[in-house]
């Protein structure tokens, strides 16, 4: 051989060695070394690979995996997933064991809700109901335990709590059919029982459902007042014929209420008239009152009658809902009737009294009406109120009365021990865990299932220790779950700054500004999506998103893009860098057309006409989301300017001064 060909030999060899090597790890067959220590570090290690072996059928693997985090705290997902792959390994024993053993976690109560399903779909009621738990069960479990204690001798409760699931307005799952059966069978579904789901089912607009129950009614008397209850609904104008409603009864009142409300949309004033004859003669609960009042105000008033609107809503301050007196006070600022806006911020009720917005347009309203000289002493006192609060409407004033912002700040009151004692808790080692191996939606579920219950102290100490994780999103809504609205260090923290640094030097847009608008967004949730498909930490849809990076010569590759801390960051920078080009800089403008889209700002701006003050106009806004989005995002640009020592004005002289 060859010195040549003998090297030809070894080089064939290797060649073989390597595609045979190659086809080992393709195949499955080879797995890198394991890490000999169990560390932490380690076993964060391994449970991605016990989860990869799992779902690849590698059984093997995975028990041995499985067995070297035992201590990890994400073993119970380990279970939890093998039960859900191989389901014929969950016995009873194994389900009372993993269901006691993790009480602390949401992994408990879903493991139980499924295996109290497959013993019901087995039929082995005896284990049904050993199991049952009320607080965990799905509605088709519960009809099936009240049956099986029905069955059992059990009636009383059965009943009571088989009828009050059959008398709901809406369709039940098809797995209490046995139930309802049997209750129907057995005389228990009477005709005051269907007539209270008739109602219900009408007044939601279930007519397939109402129409159902009419088979219950077995006398003259229910039979009419369906038909009655029936023509109501599809025309109000029956309630003319007072006769069929002298009953009084819940049912009765909700019927008459329903009807108003109906035909207040086409003719107030016949409605109004009905309603002051029933009024007198009835006496309606809470709820009713102030739906009927509501649609009669607002109808009236677009039908032309604001006369007779104004005099219904005077005379019931007292029930009236406070969203209908805001939307009055909008009307009054809308049609610049500053008169009218001191007038209905005068009668304010006690549950608006103390709101800023009230406070504030009671202020200007008094000014701009004409009335400055003669309140000057209450609109001061207005104003000084105001400004020492942390509001949208306090910085207004602030800035009125040629004062600084008042940030109030006040740090919740929790220890650092107290903060290291949570974070050793099973339940947020596993939080934390789970962060670390970026499933989220399985840390939340563990979040709120601690603290769902919790007392506000709770929430505080958990709020504190996420800040320190740097998860923001988190310890924003858990102050919110607080009701704790002071700590402005953790409710509006610089998170994410070098990117938003970065974006701002790019586009010349202020820093408070661009944090304030992603705090708004997502509060600095890099990967949430809402319900239209907006994602990230500016919240931008796939399109916008496209066509600014295209518009701007950026690279993007796609919405998973959009997950991205810093492209999201700068791909939303440059598209509100559009918007206040698009609107002279105008932040108030621009910042409603990042939330509405600039085609709703420009029609907004037609139908005022540049005749509205900059406050009456973002007060105004049609849509409640976008006047608060723009409220909001103007008074966290004055907090993060205050975290980053920079002096801001709430709004430029420019801003200001032009009517829109």
């Amino acid at each position: 051989m060859t010195a040549e060909s003998g090297s030809r030999t070894m080089l064939y060899r290797r060649a073989h060695a390597i595609a045979a090597l190659a086809a080992f790890f393709l195949m499955g067959l080879w797995t890198a070394p394991l890490p000999a220590d169990d560390g932490l570090a380690s076993q964060r290690a391994l449970y991605p690979r016990a989860l990869a072996a799992l779902a690849e059928g590698r059984a093997g693997e995975f028990a041995s995996l499985k067995e070297r985090l035992r201590d990890y705290p994400l073993y119970p997902y380990l279970e939890y997933r093998e039960y859900q792959a191989h389901p014929q390994r969950l016995d009873a024993g194994k389900a009372r064991a993993f269901v006691g053993a993790y009480r602390d976690s949401p992994l408990a109560d879903r493991l139980l809700r499924q295996w109290l399903e497959r013993l019901r779909r087995e039929g082995r009621d005896k284990d049904f109901v050993a199991f049952f738990d009320p607080g965990v069960a799905s509605v088709e479990q519960r009809c099936h335990y009240y049956l099986l204690n029905y069955r059992a001798g059990d009636r009383a409760t059965a009943i009571v709590e088989g009828l009050a699931l059959w008398r709901q307005g809406k369709s039940q799952p098809n797995g209490c059919n046995p139930l309802f059966e049997r209750l129907i069978a057995d005389g228990h579904v009477d005709e005051q029982v269907a007539w209270q789901r008739f109602v219900e089912s009408l007044l939601n607009h279930e007519y397939r459902l109402a129409n159902y129950v009419t088979r219950f009614f077995t006398s003259d008397g229910y039979r009419q007042r369906a038909r009655t209850l029936l023509a109501v609904d599809r025309t109000p104008r029956v309630l003319a014929d007072a006769p069929l409603f002298d009953d009084g009864s819940p049912e009765a009142l909700a019927v008459i209420a329903h009807g108003i409300a109906h035909l207040a949309g086409d003719d107030a004033i016949l409605a109004l008239d009905h309603w002051k004859r029933y009024s007198q003669r009835h006496s309606f609960p809470p709820e009713d009152l102030g739906r009927v009042v509501s649609a009669l105000v607002r109808n009236l008033f677009s039908q032309g009658h604001g006369l007779a609107a104004d005099n219904l809503l005077r005379e019931s301050l007292a029930v009236v809902n406070p969203s209908v007196l805001d939307w009055r006070l909008q009307q009054a600022i809308r049609g610049r009737d500053w008169q009218a806006v001191a007038t209905w911020t005068g009668l304010r009720p006690p549950t608006l009294a103390d709101h800023p917005r009230w406070r504030y347009w009671r202020a200007r309203g008094l000014a701009l009406s004409g009335q400055g000289e003669r309140h000057r002493d209450e609109i001061q006192t207005l104003y000084q109120g105001l400004a020492a609060e942390r509001t949208f409407y306090g910085f207004l004033a602030s800035e009125t009365l040629g004062l600084g912002p008042t940030m109030a700040h006040r740090p919740v009151n929790v220890t650092d021990a107290q903060v290291e004692a949570l974070a050793g808790t099973a339940p947020f080692l596993r939080i934390a865990e789970l962060r670390h191996h970026n499933d989220l939606p399985n840390a939340r579920r563990e979040w709120q299932f601690h603290l769902r219950d919790a007392p506000q102290d709770n929430w505080l100490t958990a709020a504190r220790l996420v800040h320190r994780w740097e998860w923001h999103h988190q310890a924003i809504t858990s102050m919110i779950q607080a009701d704790y609205w002071d700590d402005v260090e953790i409710r509006f923290p610089l998170a994410f700054r070098v990117d938003f640094e970065r974006s701002a030097s790019a586009t010349g847009i202020p820093l408070q500004l661009l944090f304030a608008v992603s705090r708004q967004e997502s509060s600095f949730e890099p990967t949430i999506v809402s319900p239209a498909g907006a994602r990230g930490l500016m919240q931008l849809m796939p399109a916008t998103a496209r066509e600014t990076a295209h518009r701007h010569g950026l690279p993007y590759r796609g919405e998973r893009d959009l997950d991205d801390p810093g492209r999201n960051i700068q791909l939303g920078s440059r598209y509100y860098r559009q918007m206040l080009d698009r609107y002279g800089n105008n932040r108030i403008l621009a910042t409603a057309a990042y939330n509405a889209g600039p085609g709703r700002v420009d029609r907004w701006l037609r139908q005022s006409a540049g005749t509205l003050p900059y406050d009456a106009w973002i007060e105004t806004i049609p849509f409640t989301e976008t006047r608060n989005y723009v409220q909001n995002v103007l008074a966290f640009s004055m907090i993060f300017a205050h975290h980053l020592q920079t002096r801001a004005p709430l709004l430029s002289e420019a801003e200001r001064g032009g009517a829109l």
